[in-house]
């Protein structure tokens, strides 16, 4: 699988997803290919897994923890991928609006918007300032 930074999301390197362990370290990781260099050094820990583009912490950051550090999550072009457990499940698909007939509902808006404005000269009819 591919590595790719949480932070500016580039892809790093590989991972065997059945070799992961933890605590992870940089002999875990291999290049993207074979002409590009190993993205971290081998006894680097996991604290110091550094992105090589950004400079931040490539991996197990986790925003909706109090400590935000999640060891063992990384992001992959497919997800988030948890070690011992494989690929997050992923939450519904956001809503998209059907914009098939969106002149229709344009057109709907707009004819309620002016139905709902009142010209000011009648807003203020007999009204003393």
């Amino acid at each position: 699988m591919i590595l790719r930074c949480e932070v500016c999301e580039t892809d790093l390197g590989t991972f065997d997803p059945d070799a992961l362990s933890l605590p992870l370290t940089g002999v875990m990781f291999g290049p993207l290919t074979p002409a590009y260099p190993a993205p971290f050094q081998p006894e680097a820990t996991w604290e110091f897994l550094l992105c090589p583009t950004c400079g931040r912490r490539a991996m197990g950051w986790d925003f909706d923890s109090a400590d935000m550090v999640r060891p063992d999550r990384l992001l992959t072009p497919q997800g988030f991928f948890v070690v011992g457990e494989g690929l997050e499940r992923s939450g519904p698909a956001p809503y998209v609006h059907d914009s098939s007939d969106i002149a229709r509902e344009w057109e709907a808006a707009e004819q309620a918007r002016r139905q709902a404005k009142r010209p000011i000269e009648q807003a203020h009819k007999g009204k003393r300032r």
